[in-house]
């Protein structure tokens, strides 16, 4: 898998850039972005850097995009099967920073991000070797978060995240 950035440049006329443009904010909206070689899904939290250049009768388009989702496989639109550790391990921590952040403003974070992380959670306490003597508490907690976000419970939602980032923290000191 390649390090979550993607680049793609073209040198369009005017009415294929606006066409190229159109296309890109489908992309957007639908959440699989296709002009690149392999269909990626992205997280809602990706960066994009759209540029469009105009020079005589042509423009250039590009578009730089960092994602925190994932290539889909041969179109099974299984997100997680075979996936890389590392690549489940960055996705958790771009979400993780997320709710976070919705956690400080005293808001409930997005449920797709939420349980994307939820998911992932669970995913990641199937590796073996990574962490083991903390993933029967950590599930225990994440069940906690999960019960918290259905209630709409925003005290224990940010009791939640709080205790993760405490698990989080132990056991990256004892195994990262």
């Amino acid at each position: 898998m390649d390090e979550g950035k993607k680049k793609w440049k073209a040198h369009l006329d005017g009415a294929e850039a606006a066409k190229m443009l159109r296309s890109l904010a489908d992309d957007i909206e639908s959440g699989h972005f296709s002009i690149f070689a392999s269909q990626l899904d992205i997280a809602p939290e990706a960066d994009f850097k759209i540029s469009l250049k105009q020079n005589e009768g042509k423009q250039s388009l590009e578009c730089k995009f960092e994602y925190h989702g994932r290539r889909k496989e041969g179109g099974s639109g299984d997100s997680t099967g075979g996936e890389e550790y590392d690549d489940l391990k960055d996705r958790m921590k771009s979400d993780f920073k997320t709710i976070k952040e919705a956690v400080a403003a005293t808001t409930l974070p997005g449920s797709k991000t939420a349980e994307r992380f939820i998911r992932d959670s669970r995913i990641m306490c199937t590796y073996p070797g990574m962490g083991d003597p903390y993933y029967p508490e950590y599930l225990s907690v994440v069940d906690q978060f999960a019960q918290a976000l259905a209630q709409e419970d925003a005290a224990a939602v940010s009791t939640a995240v709080t205790e993760l980032e405490r698990l989080k923290r132990e056991c990256h000191d004892r195994y990262k």
